[in-house]
């Protein structure tokens, strides 16, 4: 420690002491905000997504569509903000959910789902947005996709996302379990409102398939017993544990030629989701092997060198849904997370707002960088935490300039429920690549 300082002047600093409100409502209102996503224009506009649910949905203003098919209504809100994130301005409403923000030129699309897979897009910047259109059709076959926004990337002419696609079977446990990860790829420049401009790779397997079992002797996964497929199991003081599985599936290459992972032909990609195993701070991966450009990509297990493969990789607050990007000017991948402190309370003794497993922590978020997405190193937290917002989670963001934004759903102490977060804020990170150390 440095002569006359104290252990104040060493502890985390909020990278954004003071975020703004984007939206919020009161919690007897009952609409829910969840699932923002961010992205900047090249004229320096932040255009926002967010998500609203909820029974008090009803009675509010602006088209809506149901979630398939379980008929839940939901809306997407569209903001923007010409000021930095300091005030944001109500745009449009769109009538499906989930919804991420990539650009094509000059085009911007909002591509989401209400079960089934849609997508609008804007020509002016996000103030207004053509009709919304199908891209899976409304049934058991192409109505089941789920997944909050995530990232997209762009390769070689053609623009990738990932969702997740449930199977029809009964539930009892987390939705995870049954989850299998689809990779779509569209064409850059064609019109991508169309059904025929997208490929998709085939929903064949779980987390749990697609490793062979269920159990990773060395790793304590699961570190609960789980009693089958679709249950969960009683832990204690009212806490189960689900089977082990996925979500929030990120698409990523490694840029960086010196690394392990760098692929020179750019043949693959790397598939990174939150991993739902009873233990923190891991991300589960698989490898996105592209062939032709009209082929559709294909999904294998990653191995090391040494021919074991691999099932996860160590990522900060990998277990609570997280956000990605890799920046071009510092070469590195930042991730926004939840910051997990105490994974390891007994179920007795996590808090009540932790809504599973004592790992489910969402109090705080905090920044991370790496050059090859297994070593991280921590920037700072996002937002300090206070009593008034005892929950921020489900993170955004975006880089404008040299400022990182990042956007998260907030509540109050009064939240007895994760999902149904009443606010969802916008944080600013100035000069974030000044955090590299």
């Amino acid at each position: 420690m440095k002569e006359g300082a104290t252990p104040d002047s060493f502890r985390g600093i909020p990278l954004d002491p003071q975020p703004v409100d984007l939206y919020r409502h009161p919690p007897e209102a009952e609409v829910f905000q969840a699932n923002p996503a961010l992205i900047s224009l090249p004229s320096g506009r932040l255009v926002a997504a967010l998500h609203l649910h909820g029974p008090g949905l009803k009675k509010c203003p602006g088209p809506k569509g149901r979630l398939y098919p379980h008929h839940h209504l939901v809306q997407t809100k569209i903001f923007s903000s010409n000021d930095r994130g300091e005030t944001w301005q109500f745009r449009s409403d769109l009538p499906f959910g989930f919804v991420r923000l990539f650009r094509d030129g000059e085009i911007l699309y909002a591509l989401g789902h209400n079960g089934n897979l849609m997508a609008a897009r804007s020509f002016d910047g996000g103030n207004t947005w053509s009709k919304p259109e199908a891209l899976t059709p409304p049934d058991a076959y192409g109505g089941l996709f789920t997944q909050g926004p995530a990232n997209v990337w762009f390769h070689q002419g053609f623009v990738l996302a990932a969702f997740m696609k449930t199977r029809p079977v009964p539930l009892m446990g987390w939705p995870g379990s049954v989850l299998c990860p689809v990779v779509l790829k569209g064409r850059l420049g064609a019109n991508l409102l169309s059904p025929k401009q997208w490929l998709f790779s085939e929903p064949e397997k779980t987390l749990s398939e697609w490793f062979g079992k269920a159990e990773w002797h060395g790793l304590g996964i699961p570190f609960y017993p789980t009693p089958n497929a679709h249950g969960r199991n009683p832990i204690g003081d009212g806490r189960f544990a689900p089977c082990v599985g996925w979500d929030d599936a990120h698409i990523l290459a490694i840029p960086d030629p010196t690394q392990e992972w760098h692929d020179p032909q750019g043949k693959s990609l790397f598939l990174i989701c939150r991993a739902g195993v009873h233990r923190s701070n891991l991300a589960a991966i698989l490898r996105i092997v592209l062939r032709g450009d009209d082929q559709i990509p294909l999904l294998e297990p990653l191995a090391a060198p040494s021919g074991i493969p691999i099932a996860f990789l160590p990522w900060p607050g990998g277990n609570r849904k997280f956000d990605v990007l890799y920046d071009e000017s510092s070469r590195l991948f930042w991730t926004v997370s939840n910051r997990i402190t105490d994974s390891l309370a007994r179920p007795s003794a996590a808090p009540g707002l932790r809504p599973s497993l004592p790992y489910d922590e969402t109090r705080t978020l905090a920044l991370h960088f790496s050059k090859n997405l297994v070593d991280w190193s921590f920037a700072g937290l996002v937002c300090a935490p206070t009593d008034q917002c005892p929950i921020q989670t489900g993170p955004a963001m975006a880089i404008r300039s040299g400022d990182l934004h990042v956007l998260f759903r907030g509540s109050g102490p009064e939240n007895h429920r994760l999902p149904q977060t009443e606010r969802v804020l916008a944080a600013r990170v100035p000069d974030f690549r000044n955090l590299v150390y």
